[in-house]
This record gives C-alpha cells, sequence and structure tokens, in this order.
C-alpha cells in the first residue's frame, strides 16, 4: 500500500466535479468555476469529470486502474486539521489512539524475523503520520526527505570536524548505524537494477519519493507500507485560481504534480510487472 498523503484542505468540488450539478456549481462558485467544456471527460461516467491538470490519473481511471471514492467521512466529525489528520489515517473512528495496522504487532521486541525482515512501514516526510505511532514506540522508518533516504542507502553523511565535537558526533553516528537494523535490507533492495527505466516528471519531489519506493519494491523489499508527502500545501486561502484562466493557478500546480507523478510511478510497476501487488491512495 502507497499511501500519498497531501497537506492542508484540497478543493475537492474543483478536482473532481460533479457534472449534473453544474448549475449548482455556477451558483455557489463562478469566481472559480472553470467552463464545463475544459474539464476532462471519463469513460462510462457522464456525471463526473477530472481537473485538467489531472490528464496522466484520467488516462488511469479510463483504463481501469483508478476508482475515485467519494463522500468519504467519519463520524462526529473534528474540525482540527490536525486531529482529523490522526483520526483517519487510523481508519478507527473519531476515538483513536494508534495506528490500528500495527495494534497488536510486538514491536520492536519481535522484529525483525526471518518472515519479515524489512521495515514494517517506510515513510518520506517532516512528521510521523499516526499510522505509525505504535502505544509505546514509532513502527515506522522515517526519514525527512529523498534525499535523506538516499544518504542512508548511499551511506553519505557530512564529514566530521576533527575536534571534541567532531569525535563524539562520529560516535554517536556509529551508534546510529549500529541500531539501524534495516540499513543493510534497505540498500540492497534499492541497489536491484531495474530491467526497463522509466522517465519521472522533473522538479517534482512528489515524483522523487516515488521513485524510490518503486525501486524499493523492485528490489523485493517486503515492507507493506509506505507514505509519501506532497511537498505543496493546498492550505492557499487565495489565488486557487488563475483570475482570467481558471484551470490554472496553485491548484492546478499541485493536481499536475500529483497527477503526473502517479502516472510515472504506475508506468513504473506495471514495467516491472508488479501492478497487480501494489495499491496506491491519496
Amino acid at each position: 500500500l502507497v499511501i500519498l498523503q497531501q497537506n492542508g484542505g484540497n478543493d475537492g468540488l474543483n478536482t473532481v466535479f460533479p457534472l449534473d450539478k453544474w448549475s449548482n456549481l455556477t451558483n455557489a462558485r463562478s469566481n472559480i468555476l472553470m467552463d464545463s467544456t475544459q474539464v476532462l471527460a471519463l469513460n462510462n461516467n457522464l456525471t463526473t469529470g477530472l481537473h485538467p491538470a489531472m490528464a496522466d490519473l484520467q488516462g488511469l481511471y479510463n483504463n481501469g486502474k483508478l476508482m475515485i471514492v467519494q463522500g468519504v467521512s467519519y463520524p462526529n466529525p473534528n474540525f482540527s486539521h490536525f486531529r482529523a489528520t490522526d483520526i483517519w489515517f487510523t481508519g478507527s473512528g473519531s476515538s483513536a489512539t494508534s495506528g490500528v495496522f500495527f495494534l497488536s504487532i510486538n514491536f520492536p521486541t519481535d522484529y525483525p524475523t526471518t518472515e519479515m525482515p524489512d521495515p514494517l512501514a517506510i515513510q518520506i516526510g517532516s512528521t510521523l503520520p499516526f499510522i505509525l505511532q505504535g502505544q509505546n514506540i514509532n513502527m515506522g522508518y522515517s526519514v525527512t526527505d529523498p534525499s535523506a533516504l538516499l544518504n542512508v542507502i548511499n551511506e553519505i553523511t557530512d564529514p566530521a570536524p576533527n575536534n571534541d565535537y567532531g569525535h563524539e558526533l562520529t560516535f554517536l553516528r556509529l551508534m546510529k548505524d549500529q541500531s539501524n537494523v534495516y540499513k543493510g535490507s534497505i540498500q540492497t533492495a534499492y541497489g536491484v537494477a531495474l530491467a526497463n527505466t522509466v522517465t519521472y516528471p522533473s522538479n517534482n519531489k512528489l515524483a522523487d519519493q516515488l521513485k524510490i519506493v518503486a525501486k524499493l519494491i523492485n528490489g523485493g523489499l517486503k515492507t507493506p507500507v509506505y507514505i509519501v508527502n506532497h511537498p505543496n500545501t493546498h492550505d492557499t486561502h487565495e489565488y486557487q485560481v488563475n483570475t482570467t484562466d481558471k484551470t490554472i493557478g496553485s491548484q492546478a500546480t499541485n493536481l499536475t504534480s500529483l497527477s503526473q507523478a502517479i502516472g510515472a510511478f504506475q508506468q513504473e510497476i506495471e514495467a516491472m510487472g508488479k501492478a497487480d501487488k501494489v495499491a496506491g491512495m491519496t
């Protein structure tokens, strides 16, 4: 399972358009609504369309590889962005205290094992999501950004200065490396060459993350959950669309990055013959 976390409040009605409610949309949001002819059509779905920035996702939908789930929520909604994110990341209702996927696992005492020699989850992003927080300990392998994970894989560190501070830093790095039981398996999986290479979009940090995930999957890493983070926030509060062209603006930029990154990742896992083993969600 590859989870793509988008940050902030994306405008759902300007992402997945209810074409059968266009008059209502026009009455409610004429200041940001594009022309209906600019919305991307979906095969065998006359009532729903996608933002024109999402051509790759349109292609996935039309080829039976994308599902749109409407109206997702939970009982007794909490109006804090942060608490709400915790709640939906656990999938266990508004009283959630930890990620339900990992509740019955005796981690880290019983891990790694012969059956599961690899991390239970790998997350690339600045904040460890609630799904990976167990009752007593974090249960995922978390790095701040793609370059940090690549530094672990390639064993790259900044040189320590030749002074007392540098000597202590070297010792701390040694302790960290010795306690990092998963570094070897991650390095091994990443080092497996891809039989076919896919061109990922440039200047797209989400694509950079998914490219690493694809390499680890290709290398046979058994990690069941990957979490990547969209680098931009949807909480722009203004300038969501351009005043003269409603198809462009900050939201369109974010959705373009999302769609193109997913499109390239899907090509990659299909090329390696593992598309039937991988599911993703945003």
